[in-house]
């Protein structure tokens, strides 16, 4: 992995199709680019444990503090890792905090995996 001035805090979480995939380390991240970078697209967004957007160039290796979004609300991290409108709307995101909507999201990530 490289990293553009500085890198992010992991764990992280990157888009891909409509869901996320976690990585809790750098490693990780590395591992799962040179199994997957073909199928992937040139650029994807990626969040970090301190819900910064960055930019991630999968087949390069490539992470970037540069994004189109740098802060996320809980709405929008939750959008960005493939819960439904549907399943935001019976839910009220507003009694956990941060960490708790990472952790709960990380796990479901990983059990996909």
């Amino acid at each position: 992995m490289r990293y553009f001035f500085r890198s992010p805090v992991y764990p992280v979480l990157f888009k891909v199709g409509r869901g996320a995939v976690c990585a809790a380390t750098p490693k990780e991240l590395d591992a799962y680019l040179r199994h997957n970078a073909a199928g992937l697209p040139d650029e994807c967004g990626l969040i970090d444990y301190r819900w910064e957007g960055w930019t991630l160039y999968p087949k390069d290796a490539i992470v970037s503090p540069m994004a189109l979004k740098k802060r996320y609300t809980k709405r929008e991290f939750l959008i960005f890792c493939g819960i439904s409108e549907e399943q935001l709307a019976i839910t009220n995101v507003n009694k956990y905090s941060r960490e708790e909507i990472f952790d709960y999201v990380l796990h479901a990530a990983q059990a996909k995996d």
